[in-house]
C-alpha cells in the first residue's frame, strides 16, 4: 500500500528485527533533538532591512524590527548573510546526521521559507558553492563501509502530481549505470499512480551527476519575486543499506526537501504563475497542518491523505524519524510580513519532539537471493529499499 516504509524485499516479503538487534534498535541514536535554524539571505540591494542576526558567542538569536516594536527570537542556530553552506552544514551537525542514517534512522532536512529566500541555494548550491546535497553525498561516500549499498531518487511534487526528475538514459548509454541498478517505485496520488526511479549509485561523482541533472529538470517559472524561481517542491532521497555481521542490515534514509515558497496569488504577473501559486499554497497549507500536529504530538494517519506532498513525506516525518528545519528568510523591510510568518512557524517547530529509532531488516541468504532474483524484475529489487510508495 502507499506510504510503505523503506524495507528489504525478501522472498517472504516480511520485515523482522533479529534478537541480537532488538536492543540496538531501541537504543537512541545520535542527534537527540529537533534542530530548528534560521538563515538570513544576503541583502543584494540598498533597500532597508527589518531582520538581522544578533551578535553573540552562541549566534542563536535573530531580531525583527516591527516599527515601534523590536522582537527577538531564539533558535538552535541563526545564520547571517556571511555564513556559507559549509558553515551551515557543519553547525546543524551534518556529519552526525550522516552517522544517524548509517545506523538505520530516517533523517529529514527541510529548507522552508518564502519565495526567493535562498532555499534552493541551501539545498542544491551553485557552481561556485556546494549545497547540502553535495556535502551530504560526499560525506556518505567518505564514511560508507565497503559492503554498504547506496541508492538515490529525486522527484518533484506540484499539486496532485508527482514527476520523476531522474533521467537515467544517458548514464545507461555510457555504461556507468545498468538496468539492474534501477528499481521503479510508485505512489498513489489521488486518482493516478505516479512512478519514479530509485537508482543504486556507486560513486559520489556518479550520484552527484545524476541528481544535479535531475535538478535542472525541475519546474521553474516566474514568481512575484524573480523571473526564474522554483515552482514545485523538490524531494531527494538518499537510502543507505548497511549490512551487519549478524545477518541483519540497517536501512536509513536522508531526505532533503526544497519547498517552493509561498506567495500571494494575485501578485504573480502571469496566469500560469497564479495557477501554480495556488497549487503550491494549497500543498504548503497541508504540510503546515502536519507540522502543527507534530508540534502538539497529535499526528494522526489522516494527515497523510491530505495532499500528495504529505504522502511523500509521511514515512520520513512520523515518530521515530529525525527532523531538521532550516527556515530561510529575507531581511528586507518589504518582505517583513512573510518573514514574520516564517519566524512564527520556526518558533512553533521548536516544540516538535521525536525519539529516533533505527530500522533493521533480515538480509536474505545467497540461496534466498537467487530465488528472489528469479521472480524479480532486476537483481537490485531484492536488496534496494523502497521509497514512500509501492514497488512497481
Amino acid at each position: 500500500m502507499a506510504g510503505r516504509t523503506p524495507k528489504d524485499v525478501s522472498p517472504e516479503g516480511e520485515r523482522r528485527t533479529p534478537r541480537s538487534a532488538r536492543g540496538e534498535a531501541n537504543r537512541r541514536p545520535p542527534v537527540p533533538f529537533i534542530s530548528v535554524a534560521v538563515r538570513i539571505r544576503p541583502n543584494l540591494s540598498q533597500e532597508p532591512v527589518a531582520l538581522w542576526a544578533k551578535s553573540s558567542p552562541s549566534s542563536q538569536r535573530v531580531c525583527c524590527h516591527r516599527g515601534f516594536l523590536l522582537e527577538e527570537y531564539e533558535f538552535s542556530r541563526v545564520f547571517g548573510p556571511e555564513d556559507d553552506n559549509r558553515t551551515v552544514f557543519d553547525q546543524i551537525q551534518g556529519p552526525t546526521l550522516t552517522a544517524s542514517v548509517f545506523q538505520g534512522v530516517n533523517e529529514t532536512l527541510f529548507a522552508y521559507g518564502q519565495t526567493g529566500s535562498g532555499k534552493t541555494h541551501t539545498i542544491f548550491g551553485s557552481r561556485s558553492e556546494p549545497g547540502f546535497l553535495e556535502l551530504f553525498v560526499r560525506r556518505f561516500f567518505d564514511v560508507a563501509p565497503a559492503k554498504a549499498a547506496l541508492f538515490a531518487g529525486c522527484y518533484e511534487v506540484l499539486g496532485d502530481s508527482l514527476t520523476d526528475l531522474v533521467d537515467s538514459r544517458r548514464f545507461l548509454a555510457e555504461g556507468s549505470l545498468h538496468h539492474e541498478d534501477i528499481v521503479h517505485d510508485e505512489l498513489f496520488a489521488k486518482t493516478q499512480r505516479c512512478s519514479y526511479q530509485i537508482v543504486r549509485v556507486r560513486t559520489a561523482e556518479m550520484c552527484l551527476s545524476l541528481l544535479n541533472n535531475a535538478r535542472w529538470n525541475r519546474t521553474s517559472g516566474v514568481s512575484s519575486f524573480n523571473e526564474d524561481s522554483s515552482r514545485s517542491h523538490a524531494i531527494v532521497h538518499l537510502f543507505v543499506q548497511n549490512p551487519g555481521s549478524d545477518g541483519c542490515a540497517s536501512i536509513g534514509t536522508l531526505t532533503l526537501v526544497d519547498l517552493a515558497g509561498t506567495e500571494k496569488e494575485h501578485e504573480n504577473p502571469s496566469e500560469k504563475g497564479r495557477k501554480c501559486a495556488r497549487l503550491l499554497n494549497t500543498s504548503l497549507s497541508s504540510l503546515n497542518r502536519l507540522l502543527r500536529k507534530l508540534q502538539t504530538g497529535s499526528l494522526g494517519e489522516s494527515e497523510r491523505r491530505q495532499s500528495v506532498l504529505n504522502k511523500c513525506l509521511w514515512e520520513y516525518l512520523r515518530p521515530g524519524c529525525g527532523i531538521a528545519l532550516v527556515f530561510c528568510a529575507s531581511p528586507l523591510l518589504q518582505h517583513r510580513a512573510a518573514t514574520l510568518s516564517t519566524l512564527a512557524m520556526a518558533t512553533d517547530s521548536k516544540l516538535i519532539q521525536s525519539q529516533r529509532k533505527s530500522q533493521y531488516v533480515n538480509m536474505p541468504s545467497p540461496r534466498q537471493t537467487g530465488r528472489a532474483q528469479a521472480s524479480s524484475p532486476s537483481p537490485a529489487a531484492a536488496v534496494a529499499p523502497a521509497g514512500p510508495g509501492i514497488r512497481a
